[in-house]
């Protein structure tokens, strides 16, 4: 089964006009890499890999994908939730857990797992925990569960100086723009603070299986 992708925009530079999600070459953005936060549920539906591997080719310049938590942080919220754990604790272990689905989603496209993007030319997935270890980011990095790697994917765009992808299960509500997109959770509450130096947010999500073509 192959996906099509449905993608717009949540945000752009002012004085460009609105409209449909034109691609990381429309005139006005920055040149470079882009940032892709790929939600850690999309690694449970059936051919995953063919469609992000599609995706990140469509947008034209080396991607950095950061990998959600999916199910495997979801375990953690709930050890959490039922030992009380520290809450700086639960943030590491949650942090930590994120290695794990960035692993997968390496080894299924083949690209490099690495914390330095910046030094690879070709597209990677980050190991977000060594990223944050890095340059005191962890320390910087708010504790608590209204942190999510919605924010961490727009400080690693922010820090590229890079446009960012939001690649989830379902699109942003209305038109908003960011805040009404943290505010209805489509993003984690701390997303607008994480993402105000990114100038370009644009979003894709699965609009289900292409058209087979006929056999007859």
């Amino acid at each position: 089964m192959t996906w099509v992708w449905r993608q717009g925009i949540l945000r752009r530079p002012t004085g460009i006009e609105a409209g449909a999600f034109t691609g990381p070459r429309h005139p006005g953005r920055p040149s470079g890499r882009v940032v892709v936060k790929l939600g850690g549920s999309l690694l449970t539906v059936s051919g995953w890999p063919a469609a992000v591997t599609s995706l990140v080719a469509s947008l034209g310049r080396p991607a950095v994908i950061v990998v959600g938590g999916g199910a495997v942080v979801d375990g953690v919220r709930s050890l959490d939730e039922a030992a009380g754990l520290e809450p700086v604790i639960a943030h590491r272990l949650a942090i930590d857990a994120l290695r794990i689905t960035a692993t997968s989603v390496a080894v299924a496209t083949g690209l490099a797992l690495s914390a330095y993007p910046e030094r690879e030319n070709d597209g990677t997935v980050l190991d977000t925990p060594a990223w944050l270890d890095e340059a005191g980011r962890f320390a910087a990095l708010p504790v608590g569960w209204h942190v999510t790697s919605d924010s961490i994917a727009a400080q690693v765009a922010t820090s590229l100086c890079c446009p960012l992808v939001l690649v989830k299960m379902v699109p942003p509500p209305g038109d908003g723009g960011v805040r009404v997109a943290a505010t209805a959770g489509w993003v984690d509450p701390f997303f607008p603070e994480a993402a105000a130096g990114v100038e370009w947010i644009d979003w894709a999500v699965p609009a289900g299986p292409a058209a087979e073509p006929p056999t007859h």
